[in-house]
């Protein structure tokens, strides 16, 4: 037998990448455009999305998977549903039965 080793992801259940980008940091840069797009400053807006994304990351790094759903959560916003997919899994759930 072949000993090899086996290579592993470090992260099974991250976001989509996009290039080499996880999604969400996109989202952030992308709704900074947006609102500078809106207010007729597109550069003001994206170094303002880029900004917001630098400390999201330093946020999101050091917490566990669902905080910021749970503060959505906190701040109002309705979560309607929870499923094997969402951020929002019960943490010692390993299997989920249809």
């Amino acid at each position: 037998m072949d000993e090899k080793p086996v290579v592993m992801p470090d992260l099974v259940d991250e976001p989509i990448h996009f290039l080499v980008w996880q999604i969400d940091e996109i989202a952030t840069v992308a709704i900074g455009l947006i609102v500078g797009i809106v207010i007729n400053s597109p550069l003001f807006g994206l170094l303002l999305g880029y900004i917001a994304k630098v400390f999201y990351i330093r946020i999101r790094d050091g917490k566990p998977r669902g905080y910021f759903i749970h503060r959505m959560r906190e701040w109002g916003f309705v979560i309607e549903k929870v499923n094997h997919k969402s951020s929002m899994q019960p943490p010692l759930v390993d299997e989920w039965k249809s």
